[in-house]
Formats: structure tokens, sequence, C-alpha cells
């Protein structure tokens, strides 16, 4: 056990010694401290850039999912009127129905394209 301890003082000794010989580079302690505030800061800057760049792509995937939920809406709401329009003519025999029932059913095709 008191070999660990000791090994453990040798490593944090020289990590005291390689912090010292940081500071004295750079100037002193305000400069060191400026420095590695500025470093935490570009390493968030970077971090933060790829965050928003996601979010970027994950609302281009949201659009397209709620432009592709009304598409199907249309869709729907065609079809039911064609399925009007064709329970009508069953029900009456009446032409009148044959162009809502047409129109609808172009329109749910250009939904599908």
């Amino acid at each position: 056990m008191k070999i660990i301890w000791q090994s453990i003082e040798l490593v944090l000794a020289k990590l005291w010694n390689w912090y010292e010989k940081i500071i004295a580079i750079l100037g002193g302690r305000t400069i060191a401290m400026l420095a590695a505030a500025l470093f935490i800061t570009m390493v968030s800057v970077i971090f933060t850039d790829h965050w928003i760049t996601s979010i970027g792509h994950q609302d281009d995937v949201i659009g397209q999912i709620r432009t592709n939920i009304i598409t199907l809406n249309k869709l729907k709401s065609n079809l039911y009127q064609a399925e009007s329009a064709q329970r009508g003519y069953l029900f009456t025999r009446r032409i009148v129905y044959f162009d809502p029932f047409n129109k609808a059913l172009n329109d749910a095709r250009s939904n599908i394209e």
C-alpha cells in the first residue's frame, strides 16, 4: 500500500511541476487561466456547432414528415370524396356524380405522385 501511495505522490508531483512550467512559459497564472478558458471555450464551440448542425438536419427530416402527413391527409380526403360520389351514383344512377368522382380520383392520383 505504501508503494502505491508513493507512486501516486510521484505522479502528482510531476504533474504539478509540469503545471508550473506551463505557467512560467505563458507568463503567469492569469495568462494561464485565460488560456485554459479559451481552450474550454473552443472545445465548447466545436461541440455546440455539431449539436446545432444535427438539430438542423432533424428539422429538415421533421419538415419532410409533416409534408408527407399533409399529403396523406389530402389523399384520404380525395378518396372519401370519390367514394361518396361513387356511392351516390350507385344509389341514384344519376350522371351528376360522374364529375365529382372523376375530379376526386384525379386529385387522389396527383397526391400519390
